[in-house]
């Protein structure tokens, strides 16, 4: 089983700009922005070979899905996963979005739904426009009319891919996004069972991971389908173990969730991923700061250990 890694960058982060020395940035007013500073982050993130990176939604912050489409201009390789409320506007409008940015980006959308998003909708409310939205989504993607009546979103006849009389060549069909959801709790897994590619958990812990993934597998089994698990995972790594450790209590000092980061040396966190991935795990949503530094960091240092000793495990 292939181990993927994610990047995580918020859409927004007052820290990011005042990360670059004074040398290479321009000072004066609205000459440098966050979006300048996303940029930076995600062609580190490219070049230290990450498979991806997720953009977090935050009602404070910049438009993933705009922020997504500028870095995916920017870079060769990532998968751009922007974070979206299933609010967000018409199912269809959705897929017109998706399409189009894998027709220019060569299909490297990913969808990660928001579920947990506090509002005044109630959770079933929340959860079935969701499901709506991806089976309209899904229905539209193709060249047979669909017809869809829902509570939240409806479609007659729709197909992104129908051929007009006008048209002398047909549209080529493009992937449909990869649908990524979050969380531990039975609702949520749930859904992913029945409608996500890719379920991210967020439990560090061994035993309560390994319990929560067989009742997943369970529920995805029970739906006839295939989903592949993740985890999200903050780490602070350093050559040294003191080195490591000092520095995850600095970030906490500063505001830092890394509380429970996985903090070690390079070897030590390799080898706590390769034990999650022994678990099931396939995804690794990284969370590291600062960003740039970071993604270099352990690109350099991190990754091509966890490359290798997951050759040695599947060669011994």
């Amino acid at each position: 089983m292939s181990i993927e890694t994610l990047w995580t960058l918020p859409a927004h982060e007052a820290k990011g700009p005042s990360r670059f020395h004074q040398s290479v940035r321009d000072e004066r007013p609205g000459r440098f922005t966050y979006a300048d500073y996303a940029v930076q982050v995600a062609r580190a993130a490219d070049l230290a070979g990450f498979d991806g990176l997720l953009l977090p939604n935050d009602p404070a912050g910049d438009e993933p899905w705009v922020l997504g489409s500028a870095l995916a201009r920017e870079t060769r390789y990532l998968k751009i996963v922007p974070e979206f409320s299933p609010t967000f506007g018409s199912a269809v409008y959705a897929a017109k979005l998706a399409f189009t940015f894998q027709r220019f980006f060569n299909d490297r959308l990913g969808w990660k739904l928001q579920l947990d998003e506090a509002g005044d909708e109630s959770p079933d409310d929340r959860y079935l426009r969701a499901e709506e939205l991806l089976v309209v989504a899904e229905g539209v993607w193709g060249e047979a009319p669909f017809d869809f009546a829902g509570r939240f979103f409806s479609v007659a006849g729709g197909a992104l891919f129908a051929r007009h009389r006008s048209q002398n060549v047909r549209v080529g069909v493009r992937r449909f996004p990869t649908v990524f959801a979050a969380g531990d709790d039975d609702r949520v897994t749930a859904f992913s069972a029945r409608h996500a590619d890719v379920h991210i958990f967020e439990t560090l812990e061994p035993r309560a991971l390994a319990a929560l993934l067989v009742r997943t597998r369970a529920l995805a089994d029970a739906a006839g389908r295939s989903v592949r698990y993740g985890l999200r995972v903050p780490i602070v790594a350093r050559e040294f173990a003191v080195e490591a450790n000092a520095e995850r209590e600095r970030l906490i000092a500063a505001g830092y969730p890394f509380a429970d980061a996985l903090t070690g040396t390079y070897a030590d966190v390799a080898a706590r991923l390769l034990d999650y991935a022994g678990l099931g795990i396939a995804t690794f949503v990284i969370d590291a700061a600062p960003r740039l530094e970071e993604a270099y960091r352990l690109g350099e240092y991190l990754l091509p250990r966890l490359a290798a000793s997951q050759l040695e495990r599947a060669v011994g």
